[in-house]
C-alpha cells in the first residue's frame, strides 16, 4: 500500500504511464535489494532503517523465525504509509481543478481566472452598431 501511494505521488511528476510503473518497479527492487542480506553488506547501515519497506520486512522475517513482538516495526511501517498517503493526497488535490462552477459572491474568481467568463449580471450590455456604419477607413 506503499508503493501505491507513493505511485499516485510519481503520477503527476511523471509524463506517461510506463515511467510511473518503471518509477514505482525500481523503487521497490531498490529498498528490497539493499535490504537482502544475501545480496548486500551494508543492511545494518543507518539508511536501510529508513527505507519505506524496512518496518514490513522487519515484521514478515520476525513472525516467521521468531516469538518477538514486533510492534515497532508494524509503527514504522504505519508510519510510512501515512506519509505516502498524505503526500499522494496532497499532490493529487493540487493537481486536479476544481470542477465547481463559481459562485456569484466569488467576484476574485472572475478576476483571477481570465478563462472563466463573468456572469451575465456583471457584464454591461454592449451597444449594438447598424450594418450601415464602416468601421475600415
Amino acid at each position: 500500500m506503499t508503493y501505491g501511494a507513493l505511485g499516485v505521488v510519481f503520477g503527476p511528476v511523471l509524463r506517461r504511464e510506463v515511467e510511473g510503473m518503471f518509477a514505482v518497479a525500481m523503487t521497490s527492487v531498490v529498498d528490497i535489494t539493499l535490504q537482502n542480506p544475501t545480496r548486500s553488506s551494508s543492511t545494518e547501515s543507518l539508511l536501510v532503517h529508513y527505507l519505506p519497506s524496512h518496518g514490513a520486512i522487519q515484521t514478515a522475517t520476525a513472525s516467521a523465525f521468531s516469538t518477538a513482538h514486533t510492534t515497532v516495526y508494524l509503527g514504522l511501517q504505519a508510519l510510512w504509509f501515512t506519509a505516502a498517503a498524505l503526500l499522494a493526497l496532497l499532490t493529487f488535490h493540487r493537481c486536479t481543478r476544481n470542477a465547481l462552477p463559481p459562485r456569484a459572491d466569488d467576484a476574485w474568481f472572475a478576476q483571477a481566472s481570465p478563462g472563466v467568463p463573468p456572469e451575465a449580471s456583471d457584464v454591461p450590455a454592449a451597444p449594438k452598431r447598424s450594418s450601415a456604419t464602416s468601421t475600415v477607413p
